[in-house]
């Protein structure tokens, strides 16, 4: 008796496992097909920022003011990512030695924003040279 009901209990966890996995399955492809949706609205929206901002001020310096743009979020981004702490591995035996890595972290950061100021207000420097002519 007791093999029918340990038969019954497996094939239940089975079940209960393959409607989780194809549950996962489904959220995954629903983001992914957003994802897609997402990036193609805002290509459209960058497109029509870009002609709008063309016929404002020229190629030019809109070319150059939504890059500027795009890099000063793609390093807050980038340092937003830095700052997030990953969660510890709960086992003690697989954790590797913690580094300091705090004062690395930060001076790495500090030169990429600082590379990023310095593009940014190159950018614009050339865009309003270029914008006189």
């Amino acid at each position: 008796m007791s093999r029918i009901i340990r038969l019954a209990l497996t094939s239940l966890a089975v079940t209960r496992i393959k409607s989780s996995a194809e549950r996962a399955a489904t959220y995954a492809a629903l983001l992914a097909v957003t994802a897609v949706i997402l990036v193609t609205a805002l290509g459209f929206c960058l497109s029509a920022l870009w002609i709008w901002l063309t016929q404002l001020y020229g190629p030019l310096i809109a070319s150059g003011s939504i890059g500027a743009a795009l890099l000063i979020m793609s390093v807050g981004l980038y340092l937003y990512a830095g700052s997030v702490r990953r969660r510890p591995v709960r086992n003690s035996a697989l954790q590797l030695p913690q580094i300091d890595n705090a004062s690395l972290q930060v001076s790495s950061s500090a030169n990429v924003l600082a590379g990023a100021v310095v593009v940014a207000g190159v950018g614009y420097i050339a865009g309003r040279l270029l914008a006189r002519k």
